[in-house]
């Protein structure tokens, strides 16, 4: 357990040794008061006197101060060159610093609230006026404070105001509306994705939506330049890239294992594994993470990384519950609202891949699934902003005119209407079908007769 004084020590040493903007934040909620020791409480009010001075934050300037207030004889005790580099050699990363920092706060508010209840208490005991004790309790309560921050509401025309500022520095490229996929299916069918998006990615075993899943974030990290952090937890890392690399080289397997050596499939081979040379394309294949231990991972990354993506979940089902739930879909419930939670906080895009339940084969006629083939659907279609779930019809129906063709269906989109994509389905890979296409396999797609339409016809 982590008491006062090392919280007040790693916050502290984060700000010595790296001051980010995101350290600042986290100094700036804090008070000298709501330190502990004579000696955090000095290092917290010198290191907001060094930037209210303009002058760098860092081991120097701090050692600084603690030398003048040596000359000066208002040094506390434990205060030396040689703590303050103990101090920052503890520091914790700047992606923690904001979580310390409220820590810090909240305790100095729980023991601020404690002293007024004890005062509270002595003046009761001490009064003979019953009235005066009662008014006395009631002015100590409401004027207490946990530290609990509260978000003030504010006016529609405040909010409008941000708005149009917002949209404005879209239009001139100074702020990023959202991001797009490559054309070809792929972008009919998640559209514009907002920097706050939690989408979902849903199929049965074997349709594709790990392929879709690595598509996305090959589009992302390899064209686009953007980090992802691609975290699996079905698959070894290995076979994630194997996947990212044969749909960048438009290779199968067989093509890999069979004809690698040989001349053409080599060299579209060796162009992919140069094409991803320095990309920040990142995977990881920890298995048995807990929903908080992917938030924490995800935090971390976007510390790291400026430019960020998306974060990618594959598959959800994999990861650890624990025992504080009852139900497993209780369970699910937590995870998708912690993953749309983490998308608003981290204003970065998450993607969850699910698996869709057996009643989709079950089903006489058409096997398009639709929303509530999500396993555990009610918390998933309550969180998500985007749904896409991957069918390929002929997986189905061999006789099918959407041979090699897969249907991205978009079943929910929280802003705009939503619209299927289509995409060809080879080698394993998904390839973009061109725009002015969309709409025949549109078509084809949607007039294609139910199962048990044909047979009615057949009986007459």
């Amino acid at each position: 357990m982590i008491n006062q004084y090392e919280y007040e020590s790693r916050l502290l040493g984060a700000a010595i040794t790296n001051y980010t903007s995101r350290c600042a934040k986290a100094i700036s909620l804090t008070k000298p008061e709501y330190y502990s020791t004579t000696g955090t409480r000095f290092v917290c009010a010198a290191i907001k006197r060094i930037a209210a001075n303009g002058r760098p934050v860092d081991l120097m300037t701090v050692s600084e101060e603690v030398r003048l207030a040596g000359l000066r004889g208002d040094l506390p005790p434990e205060c030396s060159f040689a703590w303050v580099v103990e101090m920052a050699k503890d520091g914790v990363s700047d992606a923690n610093a904001e979580h310390y920092a409220k820590i810090i706060k909240a305790n100095h508010a729980m023991a601020t609230a404690l002293q007024k209840l004890q005062e509270v208490q002595q003046t009761i005991i001490d009064t003979q006026n019953p009235l005066e004790a009662m008014t006395a309790a009631r002015d100590a309560l409401a004027s207490l404070d946990f530290g609990v921050e509260r978000q003030k509401p504010r006016s529609l025309y405040e909010l409008a105001e941000e708005f149009v500022d917002h949209r404005i520095k879209i239009y001139n490229g100074e702020a990023q509306q959202g991001v797009r996929l490559k054309q070809g299916g792929m972008d009919h069918a998640f559209g514009t994705i907002g920097m706050t998006d939690f989408i979902v990615i849903a199929g049965r075993p074997g349709s594709g939506k790990t392929e879709l899943a690595v598509a996305v974030a090959n589009e992302l990290a390899i064209n686009q330049g953007k980090a992802v952090l691609y975290k699996s937890l079905e698959m070894e890392g290995v076979e994630v890239a194997e996947r990212s690399i044969l749909a960048l080289s438009n290779l199968s397997v067989d093509d890999l294992e069979r004809r690698i050596f040989e001349g053409n499939e080599s060299g579209q081979f060796g162009r992919a594994i140069e094409e991803v040379r320095g990309k920040p394309f990142f995977i990881d294949d920890a298995a048995g993470c807990s929903i908080d231990e992917v938030i924490q991972q995800c935090k971390e990354f976007t510390a790291e990384h400026k430019n960020v993506g998306a974060l990618i979940v594959d598959y959800v089902g994999l990861m650890e519950i624990g025992g504080k739930f009852s139900r497993h879909d209780l369970a699910i419930a937590d995870i998708t609202r912690k993953l749309k939670l983490l998308a608003k906080e981290q204003k970065i895009p998450v993607i969850g891949l699910f698996q869709l339940s057996r009643d989709v084969e079950k089903r006489v006629g058409s096997k398009r699934p639709v929303a509530a083939d999500l396993r555990d659907s009610g918390s998933i279609e309550q969180d998500a902003d985007k749904i896409v779930m991957v069918h390929r019809e002929c997986i189905y129906d061999p006789n099918t005119p959407m041979q090699n063709v897969a249907e991205l269906l978009n079943v929910k989109r929280r802003r705009g209407q939503p619209t299927n994509g289509y995409m060809f389905f080879k080698n394993g890979h998904f390839v973009g079908i061109p725009d002015d296409e969309q709409g025949r396999w549109k078509i084809t797609a949607e007039s294609k007769p139910e199962a048990h339409q044909k047979s009615a016809k057949k009986d007459f």
